[in-house]
């Protein structure tokens, strides 16, 4: 995470490195570097294919926008409340508490 007064300028890393990788600014603070044509919904929808899951069997939550894909693969995605609006809009719940909302859904 950066800290006050670092420098936030990636562009030139972006411009010569987007063949290989992509990135994903998320609240001014933080930047995420991945390999080029992965993502956080990609690997979960490796993952239910590989074990037999359904969209419908899937849940998730997340707070970045480094979250979205994995938030739009799952049929049961929460943002937590403290998201960016983008975040929220990708999911299909929003949580203040995701262990109450875990619980609540199972009935524990």
């Amino acid at each position: 995470m950066l800290t006050e007064g670092e420098n936030t300028d990636f562009d030139f890393i972006v411009r010569e490195w987007s063949q290989y990788m992509n990135n994903i600014y998320s609240g001014g603070k933080w930047c995420e570097f991945v390999s080029a044509g992965t993502d956080k919904g990609l690997a979960v929808n490796l993952i239910m294919e590989q074990f037999g899951i359904m969209r419908s069997e899937a849940m998730a939550f997340g707070d970045g926008i480094n979250d979205i894909s994995m938030l739009r693969a799952c049929e049961f995605s929460y943002a937590c409340s403290c998201a960016d609006e983008d975040v929220k809009a990708a999911a299909a719940y929003t949580t203040s508490n995701v262990p109450r909302s875990i619980t609540a859904f199972f009935k524990i």
